[in-house]
Formats: C-alpha cells, structure tokens, sequence
C-alpha cells in the first residue's frame, strides 16, 4: 500500500464508469474516482494524488493537494 496521508506518484493501470484505476508498486490497485480526472489522462501516465482512507476504511486517491499532509501539522 502507498502511504496513507502523503503524495505518491502512481501510473493508470484503466479506466472505468467509476474512475481511474491506479497501479500499486506492490500490486493491487487504488481508485482514482471519475470527479478528479480532467479528461486529459492516458492510461500509462504517472500521476501525483494523495491517498487516504474513506468512511468505510477503503483507500482512495486524489488530485487535489491537502492543506496539510501527514505530520506536517
């Protein structure tokens, strides 16, 4: 799992109704939900997000930039 509460560089691994799936290093994949992509994005292209956990404890990437990221407040 990439860091929780910090920025990570991932790659898009595909697209779907949802979203954009993103390609962890160690395996698996990390949703990119359909609200934070421009339209723009290849399949392929590395992407900066900041992940996190939503209310069901599911990780979940983001493009937006936090005001403050993990142990910098």
């Amino acid at each position: 799992m990439k860091e929780l509460g910090r920025l990570n560089s991932l790659l898009i691994n595909r697209f779907t109704a949802n979203g954009a799936y993103l390609a962890l290093h160690e395996g698996g994949e990390i949703l990119l939900p359909k609200s934070y992509l421009s339209g723009k994005e290849k399949e392929g292209e590395e992407i900066e997000v900041f992940v996190y956990t939503d209310s069901e404890d599911r990780p979940v990437a983001v493009t937006q930039r936090p005001m403050a990221l993990l142990d910098e407040f």
